[in-house]
C-alpha cells in the first residue's frame, strides 16, 4: 500500500489465523471508510469475485481483499510436493463469504545477484 484519502480510518490489527500470518506477517493494516487507495503490485492485478467461485491464492500473490471475505489456509502436503515432482503451491489462501480479493499474477522478481547464481525475491 503506497497511501489513501485522508477520509479513510485505518487501524494495524495482530493477525490471528495461520493464513494471515503467510500472507502479510503477524500484523496487517485494517482500512475502512469511502476514499481511494493506492497500492502497487507486480505486474497487472485481478479482482476476484469471491462469492462467484471457490477462490485460491498463494500467499505472496494476495494484496488486499473486502470486509466480507474470510481466510483460512488450504494445504496440499503429498510426498510428491515434498521430493519437488508437485505442481503448485502446497499452501494457499482459501477465500470464502461475501466481497473481492485483489491479488497481483507475480510473487516477486527473481533477480539474480552475483557470480554464484544466488537469486533474490523483490517485490
Amino acid at each position: 500500500m503506497l497511501a489513501f484519502d485522508a477520509g479513510i480510518d485505518w487501524d494495524i490489527q495482530r493477525v490471528k489465523s495461520v493464513s494471515g500470518m503467510m500472507g502479510g506477517g503477524l500484523f496487517n493494516t485494517k482500512l475502512e471508510g469511502t476514499g481511494c487507495v493506492a497500492v502497487l503490485t507486480d505486474g497487472p492485478p485481478v479482482r476476484l469475485d469471491v462469492a462467484q467461485a471457490p477462490t485460491f491464492a498463494d500467499a505472496q500473490a494476495a494484496v488486499a481483499w473486502s470486509s466480507g471475505v474470510t481466510t483460512s489456509m488450504k494445504t496440499d502436503v503429498k510426498l510428491k510436493s515434498l521430493v519437488g515432482l508437485g505442481s503448485g503451491e502446497t499452501f494457499q489462501i482459501a477465500f470464502g463469504g461475501e466481497g473481492w480479493v485483489l491479488v497481483q499474477p507475480s510473487e516477486g522478481r527473481i533477480e539474480v545477484t552475483g557470480r554464484s547464481g544466488a537469486s533474490a525475491l523483490s517485490g
